[in-house]
């Protein structure tokens, strides 16, 4: 049995969660064992990258985290104690391994509490990992080093000794994609591998204090004179390890101020510095990052983001901006793209770059982009019982709102709300979402094309398989990436940008779509884009984007 589950339900229980200072999941006490939700803990003693992972690799059932060979005797377990409870208590106390998604094997122990939520049975289960139980002292099984814990009753020590004499620096370090490494070798290794690299840390760093934290991190604390030649030594010696694959190892950096002194917060040092070695994870170019206010800065401003999100649709501080599309032979406004942008009591006027690639980790752009069909929608309806005139918009999905929601069914409900017709709603796919291999996608194009709705693609030229993109899908619109306009500009490129447009833009029309070029900027521009046959012209040359009031006076201009 399927369960629907509602956002409030799913809250309560992912607050429930987040609230536990170990492991926990919580899944419906039936057959079908389906997972309602798990912390992070959770999802990495699985050694998964998120939830969406980690339903995936289980069946989203609590079975799929038992080991298989352990299963049937954890059923007859629980199903006993559920049975014969003790002191009148739904508990059960099981012992059994999990695999993890990249096929480790760890033993847990498995603390689980049946409960009764809105009628129906569900389990709330606390996974402890016993081998993190069984170390002791401070001292971490693999590698020999100080655990975390343990670091900072050192780390205290050291600050205390010598904060008076050397400037002191934190650092966080970061193994690049090790759990490729172990699907390409092994755990045996694996763990050789991090003790190697523990072994060559302390020998780098031995007047500091070190530990191996988990998994691939290690934290340092050393003298800030001499750490920048510690770290070149340090990043060679790894090198030098890498005979098989080419190993990355990303450190961050925090230098203590006389506030931290004072405080000895251990734990907010360590933080920094992994916010400095977070902010170069995917610059293979940098494999030192500092920190900095701004950096700290950033991660407030996200964490806001997150936690107001939903406040932030309900207050309306999320609004829909349109910026106009022009005929090219004309140049008169025919359609619009809808922007999202937040407008913040706190922050004043965040750009979509400072939110929606966070909401895109965490899986929470469905919300943004369901939020922006309302706007929209709304807005066409408002126009219309006004007798203004109207034009057809565009709005822009996420590969991820395929993922987690049914999006088709959701901008069809929006749509129908306002009675908008089809044929005044276009959807926007990025050409980079469609080099994932991904079938929710897949399927969602073409169930919004079989429902009658235009599907066009954004930045096309941007990713790396334009060619492939056209042969298999057939697109109302194709938007061909403003870089193409940016590169018209250097004398070097423009020569071949003119080349490819010149080749492209036809060859794209002769296949029976319509071409658009984005990011117009000059009458130069917009000249030669008509001259070669785009059809459709936006950017700043046109208009930059607007609020809905400013832009229903340019339809009527227009």
């Amino acid at each position: 049995m399927k369960h629907i589950i509602s956002d409030s339900d799913r809250e309560f229980f992912q607050q429930m969660a987040d609230c536990m200072p170990g492991g926990f999941l919580a899944y419906y006490a039936d057959e079908g064992q389906e997972i309602i939700t798990a912390n992070d803990q959770v999802v990495e003693l699985m050694e998964c990258k998120d939830l969406l992972e980690l339903r995936k690799f289980t069946g989203n059932s609590f079975m799929g985290v038992v080991a298989e060979e352990d299963r049937r005797l954890v059923e007859r377990q629980i199903r006993f104690q559920t049975k014969n409870p003790v002191g009148g208590r739904n508990i059960d106390y099981v012992q059994y391994r999990v695999r993890t998604a990249s096929g480790r094997i760890r033993a847990v122990e498995d603390f689980g509490r049946m409960i009764t939520y809105k009628g129906k049975k569900v389990y709330t289960v606390f996974l402890a990992d016993k081998e993190d139980k069984r170390r002791n002292q401070g001292v971490d099984y693999t590698t020999g080093l100080f655990q975390r814990s343990a670091f900072s009753s050192y780390a205290r020590g050291f600050v205390f000794r010598h904060h008076k004499n050397h400037r002191i620096s934190v650092l966080w370090m970061d193994i690049d994609d090790f759990k490729s490494y172990n699907k390409l070798y092994g755990y045996q290794a694996g763990d050789r591998l991090l003790r190697q690299i523990a072994d060559v840390i302390k020998d780098v760093f031995g007047d500091g204090v070190v530990a191996h934290c988990n998994e691939d991190h290690y934290a340092v604390m050393c003298y800030r004179e001499n750490m920048e030649e510690q770290i070149t030594k340090l990043l060679a010696k790894v090198t030098a390890l890498s005979k098989k694959s080419s190993l990355l190892l990303n450190i961050g950096v925090y230098d203590l101020n006389n506030q931290d002194v004072l405080s000895l917060d251990i734990d907010q040092m360590l933080d920094h510095a992994r916010m400095a070695c977070r902010s170069i994870k995917d610059n293979y170019d940098v494999s030192v990052g500092y920190y900095h206010e701004a950096l700290g800065q950033k991660v407030l401003r996200d964490q806001y983001v997150l936690s107001h999100l939903r406040e932030a649709i309900s207050m309306n501080w999320i609004k829909v901006y349109y910026q106009p599309i022009a005929s090219a032979a004309e140049n008169k406004i025919v359609e619009m793209e809808a922007l999202a942008r937040w407008e913040d009591p706190t922050y004043g006027f965040l750009t979509p770059d400072q939110f929606i690639p966070l909401l895109e980790k965490r899986h929470l752009i469905h919300y943004m982009d369901t939020c922006v069909m309302e706007q929209v929608a709304r807005n066409y309806r408002v126009a219309v019982d006004q007798g203004l005139p109207v034009c057809p918009v565009s709005i822009n999905l996420s590969r991820l709102d395929f993922e987690d929601c049914d999006i088709v069914a959701e901008i069809d409900a929006i749509r129908r709300d306002y009675d908008m017709p089809k044929y005044m709603l276009h959807i926007e796919i990025t050409e980079s979402a469609m080099n994932e291999k991904d079938t929710a996608l897949t399927e969602g194009i073409a169930r919004f094309t079989r429902e009658g709705y235009q599907v066009w693609m954004d930045d096309f030229g941007s990713g790396y398989s334009s060619l492939n993109v056209l042969k298999d899908y057939r697109f109302g619109v194709i938007k061909f990436d403003m870089q193409f306009l940016r590169d018209f500009q250097i004398p070097e490129k423009s020569e071949r940008t003119r080349k490819i447009l010149e080749a492209m833009i036809p060859m794209v029309r002769s296949l029976g779509m319509v071409t658009l070029t984005e990011g117009v900027e000059t009458d130069e521009e917009a000249d030669y884009l008509r001259s070669i046959g785009c059809q459709m012209l936006q950017g700043y040359f046109i208009s930059k984007p607007k609020p809905f009031e400013d832009v229903r006076l340019a339809l009527l201009d227009s």
